[in-house]
């Protein structure tokens, strides 16, 4: 969990500054949604390469780390987590830069309630421990990033422009 922690930080390094000031910016909504479309490509293009190269390594992290295989699928869901997050950083993002209060409450709020309960599932009820977590981190991550995603592109969807 550590490694994914730190790694995800700084794939949104400067990337979220950056957008929130060229937004205001930009006067024309043609302008906003060239520069959010470029955004969720740029970061899923990054987030995504990050992902994969951690699910690739993950068999030689966790022998290097524990001397045996028994976190490879957890390490792995956790690399896809780093794409969930990551994405949905920029999604909720918008939001608040679109001054959609209630929105950006409801997507924050949903991810909680969401994962806390998947957490109560699988960790109390069906007792997989640290598995468990891991599950219902990345299961209610990736629900509330599809969401999330769907009312942004929804408002904003818009070929990128690759010129500028």
């Amino acid at each position: 969990m550590t490694i994914t922690a730190l790694c995800q930080p700084f794939l949104m390094l400067g990337v979220d500054s950056a957008i929130q000031i060229l937004f205001f910016s930009y006067k024309g909504k043609s302008e906003q949604d060239d520069l959010v479309m470029t955004s969720v490509f740029l970061v899923a293009g990054v987030a995504g390469l990050s992902s994969t190269i951690i699910m690739v390594l993950s068999p030689l992290v966790v022998i290097k780390l524990f001397g045996n295989q028994n976190y490879i699928t957890e390490l792995r869901l956790l690399s896809m987590d780093i794409f969930f997050v990551s994405m949905l950083t920029l999604f909720r993002d918008n939001l608040r830069m679109r001054q959609e209060a209630f929105l950006y409450n409801c997507v924050a709020i949903s991810q909680l309630l969401l994962v806390t309960g998947l957490n109560i599932y699988f960790v109390a009820v069906q007792q997989l421990g640290i598995r468990g977590f891991i599950y219902g981190l990345a299961i209610g991550d990736a629900i509330v990033m599809l969401i999330s995603g769907v009312i942004t592109l929804n408002h904003h969807f818009y070929f990128p422009s690759w010129g500028k």
